[in-house]
């Protein structure tokens, strides 16, 4: 079943990409966080999804030569790797491969037994403890891959997604995909369904209960109050529940004294 909005409202503001000239807007933005935190440039990880192709693309046109792609296979489909070697090849994208499985592995040895859950983040958090050595090594800024709907339901591991810089978390998938074709991503890359991070062998669309298309357009009409869905409770639920991802820590103030805090 698809989202019912009424006629009458109007497309939420965040739905950039379909206006011309988001390209350059997102690559004009990276630039400006290059210069005002005087980073040299990008590291990110490649995935071989849909997104981490795009952001490679975004970081080669924002920097130059100044950009790495990671690619951290643990236990990964080894078609995941071939696509992201793909464009690599084929759009000039600086890679490294670091193969983590066996320190993957071996770090689980240390470890408490986990469920699927708890070891998919870990999975995400070396990765991105990787991405930040190389960030330090070589005065990069660290991209983060999330989409407008991962962000939104929670669908990212709590310090193991947003790096430095967001430049996708305003985009709904469609207009990821869309950003793709413009960049000159081949076109089963651009439609390549996001896979499951939590069940191996599924698709992101399996693990959310809800088609991918359809959970992009429900996202869209978010803010919309006579959006209907019969997943729309459980949407909202999940997005109450990840708010603690998306912000800062609590921090403790202690009580105010006469003489000043």
């Amino acid at each position: 079943m698809t989202p019912q909005v009424p006629e009458h409202s109007s497309s939420p503001p965040e739905r950039r990409s379909e206006t011309p000239g988001i390209r350059d807007q997102v690559v004009g933005w990276m630039r400006r966080k290059l210069h005002t935190t005087r980073a040299r440039g990008f590291v990110f990880g490649m995935s071989g999804g849909v997104d981490s192709n795009v952001m490679a693309l975004l970081a080669r046109e924002a920097a130059g030569p100044e950009h790495l792609g990671l690619i951290m296979p643990i236990h990964n489909d080894p078609s995941e790797r071939a696509d992201a070697e793909r464009v690599a090849d084929r759009c000039g994208i600086n890679i490294r491969v670091i193969e983590l499985t066996q320190t993957y592995d071996s770090m689980l040895g240390l470890l408490p037994p986990g469920d699927e859950l708890t070891r998919t983040n870990f999975k995400s958090r070396l990765r991105m403890s990787v991405l930040y050595y190389h960030a330090n090594v070589m005065q990069y800024l660290v991209l983060g891959t999330i989409n407008k709907v991962e962000h939104t339901i929670g669908y990212f591991a709590k310090y193991g997604s947003y790096g430095d810089i967001l430049p996708l978390t305003r985009l709904l998938k469609r207009e990821v995909r869309a950003l793709g074709r413009e960049l000159g991503l081949p076109e089963d890359l651009v439609a390549k369904k996001a896979s499951g991070c939590i069940i191996p062998g599924t698709y992101a669309e399996d693990e959310w209960g809800i088609p991918e298309d359809e959970l992009d357009e429900v996202i869209a009409h978010w803010d919309d109050p006579d959006l209907f869905h019969p997943r729309l409770k459980d949407l909202r639920r999940l997005d109450r529940i990840a708010s603690h991802k998306r912000g800062y820590p609590p921090i403790f103030r202690p009580a105010c004294k006469k003489d000043g805090c």
